[in-house]
């Protein structure tokens, strides 16, 4: 390598650290009132508020996140950041908020930074940074604690790829560095894999040749991918599955592309989920011009590739960094929800496809020839988008604010949101109305019977004693997922209030048997066995509640009375 070389149009330090506080008051502008939000009930209370892994730090919660998924993603550098968040904060939200609205605004620097080493050009790169920190795309990742598996796998990614393009300039030490900070964006998420390929694009761009010595550069970066795609896989085994689903998925590509970039474009009517309910066949005409419109899109920028070169490899980092968003289309508990993409899944790929938006829109207002024209018309341009980004992003950052706002604004962009009409039933629920809960989850069995939505009808009838009703609603949840052990509990606790003791027993061992730490099954099964006049098969049933949780004050205090009858 050569040795390391002066970088020309660095701007001075003094207006870097302004620029630096410019990003940071503008950040703060438009979403730090998300320090005021709590936890939404949309990945946050499994993933943090319920997760004991990530309740301090020590051996054991350091163990649990080095091996383990959530529920199916390995983010181990994402579970240590929650637990030192938790630490310090002891579950404060707000704290958790702040860390995540820090990260996002770091990224936007990153964002300068790697734009400034890959053009030279400070005033495209402040550009950059700025529609990267504003766009509405990117609120979902800045205000959703959730979303700090993208923060990370982003901001890592970013350093990595600085790493390596100081490396090219003779900083010898830098590639162990870019090496580091790739294996920790891969920690962070998975997301992160594309960035060998990246690179070999970064190359291009600067236009260098892509020969042998370009290529073998990047086998260290391969070589620290691949364990982490099998991992990947092993935790996406449950949904991957059979060639339906591989067919359902190709299909679905040019259709969540193109969606995502209209959002790109026209940032309007964002939400956190976008459902597709139509069917994903060869027939499609929905699919099929999505395909042609992709293969239309693809041949334009290839025919004019050379002439707008910047747009060429923008568009060819969006979707390469798009790629590995592909496997999610189906969610849900069974994986049969399908979701044409996520807000956020645009944070890493908007940072290539801006840069190359930009450049590409500054080479066309060259064609201006009065200096003073063109450098009016491009600070009006950047000007006008970067404040009407932030207008938008405000707005859309207020609907993070709790789980009823944002769900009822999923249901207004998206009424076919099963997994909203869900949430939406749970929050009338807690409310106490009834009512509301079982038109909401009877809307959602319209939509889509699933277990879960079955299960909680079958609450509600449990609260309003309809006792039939709430066997039948958890009979269908078990047709559906014969494990879903806590359908069987509520069939025991339908039995209970019926006074069908024997039948109620019957459900709570089926219970037990489907789940052996399930201690409600024990209790229930021990105050069944009571009613029965079984107390031998009452004491074993407390028994075995005790060595599930010795500190359970119910099988405690029955266990004793019993024993003082003897």
């Amino acid at each position: 390598m050569m040795e390391q070389q002066a970088i020309p149009g660095t701007p001075s330090r003094r207006t870097m650290l302004v620029f630096c506080a410019v990003v940071a008051v503008l950040g703060i502008a438009v979403f730090g009132r998300s320090v005021t939000y709590g936890f939404v009930e949309w990945d946050d209370t499994a993933l943090i508020v319920r997760n004991a892994a990530v309740h301090g730090l020590g051996p054991s919660t350091l163990w649990k996140a080095f091996t383990s998924y959530d529920p199916e993603l390995y983010i181990p550098l994402t579970l240590l950041s929650y637990q030192a968040d938790w630490a310090v904060s002891e579950g404060s939200a707000g704290w958790f908020h702040a860390v995540n609205l820090m990260l996002h605004i770091v990224n936007a620097l990153l964002v300068a930074l790697l734009a400034l080493r890959l053009t030279r050009r400070p005033g495209i790169a402040a550009s950059v940074s700025l529609l990267f920190l504003l766009h509405p795309l990117a609120v979902e990742a800045a205000v959703w604690v959730s979303a700090r598996k993208d923060l990370l796998s982003t901001g890592f990614f970013l350093l990595s790829a600085l790493g390596y393009l100081a490396w090219r300039r003779g900083n010898r030490k830098a590639y162990a560095w870019s090496l580091v900070a790739f294996l920790l964006a891969l920690l962070a998420k998975v997301s992160a894999a594309p960035l060998p390929f990246a690179l070999l694009l970064f190359d291009a761009w600067q236009g260098r040749k892509i020969d042998g010595k370009a290529l073998k550069e990047k086998w260290p970066y391969l070589a620290l991918m691949a364990p982490f795609l099998v991992i990947a896989y092993a935790g996406k085994q449950g949904r991957v599955a059979g060639a339906g689903f591989f067919l359902e998925t190709l299909l679905l590509v040019p259709r969540s592309t193109l969606f995502l970039l209209g959002k790109v474009v026209l940032p309007w009517n964002l939400a956190p989920l976008y459902p597709y309910t139509r069917p994903i066949t060869l027939v499609s005409s929905d699919l099929l011009a999505a395909i042609a419109g992709s293969l239309i899109l693809s041949l334009v920028l290839w025919r004019y590739r050379r002439a707008l070169p910047h747009l060429w490899y923008g568009a060819l980092f969006f979707l390469l960094c798009l790629v590995p968003n592909f496997m999610n289309f189906h969610k849900g508990d069974d994986y049969l929800d399908i979701y044409l993409t996520t807000d956020r899944y645009a944070y890493l790929p908007n940072a290539g496809l801006f840069l190359g938006l930009v450049l590409t829109a500054s080479a066309l207002l060259a064609a201006l020839r009065n200096p003073r024209v063109r450098l009016a018309a491009g600070v009006t341009a950047i000007a006008a988008v970067t404040a009407l980004s932030a207008w938008l992003s405000f707005r859309q950052a207020g609907i993070w604010r709790d789980t009823e706002t944002l769900f009822t604004a999923v249901l207004a962009r998206s009424p076919n949101a099963q997994v909203a009409r869900v949430v939406m039933g749970g929050i009338a629920y807690a409310k106490g109305d009834l009512e509301g809960a079982h038109r909401e989850y009877v809307t959602a069995i319209g939509i889509r019977p699933t277990p879960l939505a079955f299960i909680n009808l079958g609450v509600v009838f449990l609260d309003t004693k309809e006792y039939d009703r709430a066997i039948e609603a958890n009979r269908r949840a078990l047709a559906l997922n014969a494990r879903a052990s806590s359908a069987q509990m509520n069939i025991g606790v339908a039995y209970m209030g019926k006074g069908r003791y024997a039948e109620a027993a019957e459900a709570f061992r089926a219970t037990a048997a489907m789940d052996p730490k399930a201690i409600a099954a024990y209790i229930n099964l021990g105050i069944a066995e009571e009613k029965l006049n079984h107390p031998d098969a009452a004491k074993e049933a407390y028994g075995k509640a005790l060595e599930i949780d010795p500190a359970s004050r119910i099988a405690g205090e029955r266990l004793t009375a019993l024993e003082a009858d003897r």
